[in-house]
């Protein structure tokens, strides 16, 4: 445990020891270019680096910010304490700026909207003032320079800033990304010749005298650069904006350094807020149409991985309507063939039915009416079925079982148990009277519902008679 705790107190002095070395390098580079008494410069790109080591680090890493920007400005002709101030200020400047980026865009490890760098340019515009503000107030208040300068003082420290965030962070997160996937050699050819075609732009712009016949370049010059800001964000990624617009930054910054600024003025000062002024409208011009254009390229990939899906999806569904398509058909072929052998069933039950002379043999509604009839029948009871057929089953019952609602009785109990079975007197269609034995069956449908009944009657007048005369004959 404690080797554990003592190899993350070694990573975390590392990390400090890192962002203060960084730091002041950058600011000491930066610091040669200051304005009296040394403090502030029109070029900080150690803002961008604090900024970038707080948004990957954490804030955890605002020590080595102040460690570094406080030993640079001690460095100055001044007094420790103003430079304690510089330090503090700049790191707070940091923890601001990754605070409110944080909170409203996220750690833009890419801009994945236009609107995303015009939210990151105006944070590190509100976070600039902190280091600027604090800053200049320690500067005038150890007399270094009058409140009379605060204002230009404090503009030059805020631009600074602001325009080192604006071309190093994006720089510094988009590079320590994962890299992208690689690149075709067509891509790579591509990319060899933007680099060359940058390179002799940025020559073109610094050492060309000639072509506007004054001392220095022209300032026309410095938008040859919006070319390839352009080309880079229509054919490559956002890191390829970033290190365009960087590389354009300090090569415009050596020549301004080396007195051949493209936008020349009274002091270098004001040639490089100038300059800087150009250069952070030519980067959010840069990395807002990157933006849009990867934005652009996303809804595009989108849209053809839905179209693509889309077009699985509905030959999938194709398929599945062809198989469903084809079952059914294959379920109408066996049923077609069931309902074919169930009609030649049905009819061979109804020609034995109707050739069955000895019994009655018909269909009854649930109501009671008579829905078939078979010969049987007719010779038994004396109708012919289009006589019959529709009439109710009672006619063929004495009018003294018609009074006692006896042919519904034998209906209610057939449905109630399935069955029916009795002998009792019936009438022919001549009046005549014969002794029957009849049983009801009733006929339900697969859910249960009552469809109708089967009644079976047979003729037992002469067993009646048999039976009569048997007990006749015992009698005597």
């Amino acid at each position: 445990m404690s080797q554990s705790v003592s190899m993350q107190r070694l990573s975390y002095v590392g990390l400090i020891s890192i962002v203060a070395a960084l730091y002041f390098a950058a600011a000491k580079l930066s610091l040669m270019l200051a304005i009296p008494p040394g403090y502030a410069t029109a070029v900080w790109p150690p803002s961008g680096l604090a900024l970038a080591a707080v948004l990957l680090a954490g804030n955890r890493a605002w020590p080595g910010i102040w460690l570094g920007a406080a030993l640079a400005n001690v460095t100055v002709e001044s007094s420790a304490l103003a430079a304690v101030f510089i330090g503090t200020g700049n790191a707070l400047e940091a923890m601001v700026g990754a605070s409110l980026i944080r909170h409203f865009i996220g750690v833009p490890r890419r801009f994945e909207r236009g609107e995303d760098v015009f939210k990151f340019v105006g944070l590190i515009a509100i976070a600039s003032m902190v280091a600027a503000t604090i800053g200049v107030l320690s500067i005038v208040a150890t007399g270094a320079i009058s409140w009379a300068d605060f204002p230009g003082h404090w503009w030059t420290w805020w631009q600074g800033d602001t325009t080192g965030i604006i071309i190093v962070t994006p720089l510094i997160l988009l590079w320590t990304d994962a890299p992208p996937e690689a690149r075709r050699l067509s891509r790579k050819l591509e990319t060899t010749g933007f680099a060359l075609g940058l390179a002799l732009t940025a020559y073109a712009v610094v050492s060309t005298d000639a072509i506007a016949g004054t001392h220095g370049p022209s300032p026309v010059l410095l938008f040859l650069s919006f070319p390839f800001i352009i080309w880079a964000a229509f054919r490559f990624e956002e890191r390829e904006v970033a290190a365009t617009i960087a590389a354009l930054s300090a090569i415009a910054i050596a020549s301004t350094i080396i007195g051949r600024d493209p936008l020349p003025s009274d002091s270098i000062n004001t040639s490089l807020l100038l300059l800087l002024a150009f250069i952070g409208i030519a980067a959010v011009t840069g990395l807002v149409l990157s933006a849009v254009v990867d934005e652009r390229r996303r809804a595009t990939e989108a849209l053809r991985q839905a179209r693509d899906g889309l077009a699985r999806r509905v030959a999938e569904r194709t398929q599945a309507l062809e198989e469903a398509n084809q079952a059914l058909q294959h379920d109408i072929a066996v049923r077609s063939k069931l309902e074919e052998e169930f009609k030649r069933s049905e009819e061979k039950i109804r020609l034995m039915v109707e050739g069955i002379q000895d019994y009655a043999i018909f269909m009854l509604d649930p109501d009671g009416k008579i829905a078939s009839w078979n010969a049987g029948a007719e010779k038994i009871k004396g109708y012919k079925a289009e006589e019959i057929i529709g009439h109710h089953f009672s006619r063929f019952y004495p009018q003294e079982a018609i009074d006692r609602n006896y042919p519904q009785h034998e209906l209610q109990v057939a449905a109630k148990h399935g069955r029916f079975e009795d002998e009792g007197w019936r009438l022919r269609k001549d009046g005549t009277a014969f002794w029957a034995n009849v049983i009801i069956r009733a006929l339900h449908d697969a859910e249960g519902r009552l469809r109708g009944f089967a009644k079976v009657t047979r003729d037992m007048t002469e067993r009646k008679r048999v039976e009569a005369l048997e007990r006749g004959e015992q009698e005597m």
